[in-house]
């Protein structure tokens, strides 16, 4: 379709494109000044507008001198031929939303390319900051940069897989909304380097921020339908109660459905009005999770930086045990900022690797999913939970399953042992954030409290001089150790005394424990996901519960 028979760069007529309004955009297509192939999308009610079909060409990189008036009328003449020609009709489809699985899960839109052909779409619309499209580095890179080193944090390990779970859903039986994973604690603990390495899998980037409305997040759902949303900072929750906003958010990305102002933006983006499914990944700077109902709990689950908040290695909780403790400081910085740096170079290569992984083996995508979702909860006593904690470690299941087939096609360069372990991990410290199993672990730290000042409790002062043999005829052992710069009385007890002497099963203690972990009130090993101590005797060695306390021995 050239405009004329001057030496201009040639137009040419591309894709047409019809959007759910039933309105029409054709692509035009022409040559920029480095000779690369360029298109734009015009509606076909302006090709007859000169200024706006001009504008559009410009910022496209078109070179050629503007069209006249003229001129643009014998487009929209040649265009509107085009399009009633067998070319035309051929080259003619429904535009779709930029992110999403099609029929059979046998393609994905994937930003402006569909997968697996890796053929770019028009967009009908504008590209949004940290969309999935562009790329730096290659998937080895990545792997190398960013893959290895966070099998330092369970946390940043959590954020990866939790992004690959979008896409799983679908697999999963997920046939609109999904769930959001929220990783909170206090400043400079690096929640934000998490999620930025979380985000690496899409982009360099974060889709948004908290400082927006629940009606922004749905756009921006719809408009990545199937693949995971990444925000930062909750804290810049503005207007409306926080908890109100996150609340609502969380329900409706959980329900999947645009309420009625959002599909605006989809008639706008020329997009079909229909379900989506995402998985939300955030971060909030405070202590302590805001109150929430069990429905919000349960679709968006904070997750702590680290079981112990106040711990200063914060996400970095599997950093090698030879690690001088003097060093942890310096360690965590240094891996951090080169996990932020990794970031900004390498990304963009995992997600579509993923998802032509999923296409590959759609057949039996299903199967293996479910097996490994059974294989995570197969670590937890469903009678030790409530409902909703039961609900919440599925979504935990969800990330596993989806992590667990991105280590069996080579995309994640971690062992499955240990992805297990991370996820599991994460898992059982965000479910004693549950309001319910709080109250429990509160009341048993009461009695451990109660049964400990009993003055019938047989007590000894810890000392070299017993024997391992000695310890079943005691109930505890006193002794006065260095926390915060002071002396302070401890009580050690073992395990199996609590459990003989209180009733408590394994879970009960352990939920207690890390209670007191969290309150500052138990000293363990410097790792974090221990909750004893070591000690050694005459003749052996055992492992105690170590507890702060007020009482001391007579």
């Amino acid at each position: 379709m050239p405009l004329d028979k001057s030496n201009q760069p040639r137009i040419m007529p591309g894709r047409i494109v019809v959007k759910s309004d039933s309105t029409r955009a054709i692509e035009l297509k022409f040559f920029d000044a480095a000779g690369n192939s360029a298109a734009v999308l015009v509606d076909f009610g302006e090709l007859s507008e000169a200024r706006a079909i001009n504008r559009k060409l410009r910022n496209g990189g078109y070179i050629g001198i503007p069209l006249t008036r003229k001129q643009a009328i014998q487009l929209d003449f040649m265009a509107s031929q085009y399009a009633s020609s067998p070319a035309g009709q051929s080259a003619t489809f429904r535009a779709d939303l930029p992110g999403g699985w099609g029929e059979d899960c046998a393609r994905f839109v994937y930003g402006n390319v569909e997968l697996p052909s890796g053929q770019r779409l028009p967009r009908t619309h504008a590209t949004r900051e940290g969309a999935p499209g562009s790329t730096a580095g290659t998937l080895k890179s990545w792997q190398e940069r960013i893959g290895q080193p966070v099998r330092c944090s369970t946390r940043a390990m959590l954020m990866i897989v939790a992004a690959l779970a979008a896409p799983t859903l679908i697999f999963q039986g997920v046939q609109a909304g999904g769930f959001g994973v929220n990783l909170f604690g206090p400043s400079s603990r690096g929640k934000s380097t998490a999620l930025r390495v979380g985000a690496s899998l899409m982009s360099s980037t974060f889709l948004g921020s908290w400082d927006g409305t629940p009606l922004a997040f749905q756009e921006i759902a719809q408009e990545c339908g199937d693949l995971p949303i990444t925000v930062d900072g909750m804290e810049a929750v503005s207007g409306e109660a926080p908890a109100k906003v996150t609340d609502a958010v969380a329900y409706q990305l959980a329900e999947g459905r645009p309420r009625a102002r959002a599909r605006e933006w989809s008639l706008k983006a020329g997009a079909d009005t229909r379900t989506f499914r995402t998985v939300l990944l955030s971060t909030a700077e405070t202590a302590r999770p805001r109150a929430r109902r069990t429905g919000a709990a349960v679709r968006l689950m904070y997750v702590p930086v680290n079981a112990n908040l106040d711990d200063p290695v914060g996400i970095f909780d599997r950093l090698p045990d030879d690690t001088p403790t003097e060093r942890l400081s310096s360690a965590t910085e240094a891996l951090a900022r080169q996990l932020n740096e990794a970031a900004a170079t390498h990304y963009g290569s995992v997600m579509p690797a993923f998802i032509s992984y999923l296409i590959e083996n759609r057949a039996t995508v299903t199967a293996a999913l479910v097996t490994y979702r059974n294989m995570f909860r197969s670590g937890f006593d469903d009678n030790a939970y409530a409902n909703a904690e039961r609900r919440a470690l599925d979504q935990f299941a969800a990330c596993y399953a989806a992590g667990r087939l991105a280590v069996e096609a080579g995309i994640l360069p971690w062992g499955e042992a240990e992805l297990l372990d991370a996820v599991r991990s994460c898992a059982r410290d965000a479910l004693e954030l549950s309001p319910d199993r709080a109250r429990r672990d509160q009341e048993n730290v009461r009695r451990i409290f109660l049964w400990l000042s009993d003055p019938a409790r047989t007590k000894r002062n810890l000392s070299t001089a017993l024997t391992k043999a000695q310890l079943p005829t005691v109930d505890c052992l006193a002794t006065h150790l260095q926390w915060k710069g002071q002396q302070h009385p401890f009580a050690l007890v073992l395990p199996s005394t609590l459990m003989q002497q209180l009733s408590m099963d394994k879970n009960e203690i352990s939920g207690a424990m890390r209670q007191l972990k969290q309150q500052g009130r138990l000293i363990t090993e410097l790792r974090s996901d221990t909750l004893t101590k070591q000690f050694k005797f005459s003749d052996g060695s055992a492992r105690f519960f170590v507890i702060r306390s007020i009482s001391r021995s007579k």
